[in-house]
């Protein structure tokens, strides 16, 4: 056989391996994106309640409610599976569900103030804004 057709089988090999590379990255691009679609769908109403939910209650009944600390469940619970999500939208979740663990600490000691309150809904509406923004 001559060179020429080594060459071209070498080649051909190659294209191969290249076209499936490059069909692999896109699916998994391509389906991590769509798991972050989904989890931002799941996780927008729910941090819409929890937001109306806070403002709606006084700093000291922030640690008591049923709805409030339910709704504050399955956002931890979405926020396990933010592996998919963007940096920017881990980070103010992140901090969000800090803020509101503080706000419950404090509450339960009765340090709390409106202040605290208002500093979580702020973060809260900030996660609200930006996770929106890039579902759209």
């Amino acid at each position: 056989m001559s060179s020429n057709f080594w060459l071209e089988l070498g080649l051909a090999l190659a294209l191969l391996a290249g076209g499936i590379t490059l069909v692999h990255q896109y699916k998994f691009g391509a389906i991590r994106r769509l798991r972050a679609k989904w989890l931002r769908n799941a996780m927008l109403p729910t941090l819409k309640q929890l937001l109306n939910e806070l403002a709606t209650q006084s700093y000291s009944d922030a640690s008591e409610g049923y709805r409030l600390l339910r709704l504050r469940a399955d956002l931890e619970e979405d926020y396990q599976r933010a592996s998919v999500l963007f940096d920017e939208e881990r980070v103010v979740l992140a901090e969000f569900l800090s803020g509101m663990s503080n706000l419950v600490a404090r509450a339960d000691s009765g340090l709390a103030t409106s202040r605290d309150l208002d500093a979580v809904l702020l973060v809260g509406q900030r996660a609200l804004l930006e996770i929106s923004e890039i579902n759209s």
